[in-house]
Formats: structure tokens, C-alpha cells, sequence
């Protein structure tokens, strides 16, 4: 009896080590649930949801296979949009990286942004520099 309690306890606290884990190292992103605006009434509709993920700076977040960073969050900086447009405010550094790891290129973003990470393009919704003591994030829309 009291080795199948050690065996259980012990398989709860590696678990619970392994989500700690994978929680710091990838750093804090939400996928918000939005209403499918094509389908306000139907109940269905409305659970289907347009994928909004936040990424602080500093960490690193998984997009389908690619993995994305986020750094160097500004106030009021240059980027310019996917039409060659320049736009100013606040803007931050956008690193992709593919399912093999091979960097796929860094980017600076700002408010209105596109980026396409395998296949799917993201809107950039919000660039929030850092303040008060807490780091910065961006969040990005899936486009349909």
C-alpha cells in the first residue's frame, strides 16, 4: 500500500513539475474566445471562435508548428505594413521560426500589422510596451 502511494505521489508532482515547466519557459499567451460575427444567433456559430493570443515579451510562444518571440517592445518606433506603407508608434520585434527550427525571419510590427505563420495570417491588435514593472506583449488575430 504504501509503495502505491509513493508511486502516485510521485507521478502528480512530475506532472505538476512538467506543466510548471512548459508554463515558464513558454511564457504566458490566452487564446480569447471572440463570437463568429457572421453567425451572432446561432448558438453553434458563436462557439466557434476567432483565435486571439497574447505573447509577452521575452517569451516564446507555438503557433500550429512555428515558433514565435516577441522582444524589443517600443513606444514609438518605424514598421512598415505589408502594402509598403510606414507607419509610426509603438512597434515590437517579431522572430518566426519553423517546425524544423530554421528562422523564417524577424520582423518589425506594429498596430495593423500582417504577419503569415504556416499559412495562417495574424493580424497584430495590440503592441503594449512595457510599464510599471511588467513586460510588454503584443496580441495577434487570426484572419479568416
Amino acid at each position: 500500500m504504501k509503495r502505491s502511494l509513493m508511486i502516485g505521489m510521485s507521478l502528480f508532482v512530475l506532472m505538476w513539475t512538467s506543466a510548471c515547466t512548459k508554463q515558464a519557459t513558454q511564457g504566458t499567451a490566452a487564446a480569447l474566445p471572440v463570437p463568429a460575427p457572421s453567425e451572432p444567433s446561432n448558438r453553434e456559430g458563436a462557439m466557434q471562435a476567432e483565435r486571439v493570443v497574447r505573447i509577452e515579451a521575452t517569451t516564446v510562444e507555438t503557433l500550429g508548428s512555428w515558433t514565435v518571440t516577441v522582444a524589443n517592445l517600443m513606444q514609438k518606433d518605424k514598421w512598415q505594413g505589408e502594402d509598403g506603407v510606414p507607419h509610426e508608434g509603438p512597434t515590437a520585434e517579431v522572430g518566426l521560426y519553423d517546425e524544423k527550427e530554421r528562422d523564417q525571419g524577424r520582423k518589425t510590427v506594429g498596430e495593423g500589422a500582417v504577419l503569415t505563420i504556416q499559412g495562417t495570417r495574424w493580424t497584430v491588435t495590440k503592441v503594449a510596451p512595457a510599464s510599471g514593472g511588467h513586460n510588454g506583449f503584443i496580441e495577434l488575430r487570426a484572419v479568416r
